[in-house]
């Protein structure tokens, strides 16, 4: 399993921020908050996912096949 660190600006349903890797950092677009479903891409995924208070479970899917992610929220350094 890759991990990461996901950073999430929200304006009114959008979505912006980075994700970042061990490959690198790539700017998720196209991102949306819908009451508790989130979508967004980063790089060549798209990724849906759930809201549930501190936490995002869901889908990711790409050229090189698809997947569960899921993020959680962590407090400032």
């Amino acid at each position: 399993m890759t991990r990461g660190e996901m950073e999430l600006h929200q304006t009114f349903q959008i979505i912006s921020g980075t994700l970042k890797t061990a490959s690198g950092v790539v700017e998720i677009t196209n991102g949306r908050l819908e009451g508790t479903r989130i979508d967004f891409s980063a790089g060549d995924a798209d990724y849906v996912g759930l809201v549930s208070g501190d936490r995002i479970d869901g889908i990711f899917r790409s050229p090189s096949g698809e997947g569960k992610w899921g993020a959680a929220l962590s407090a400032d350094p």
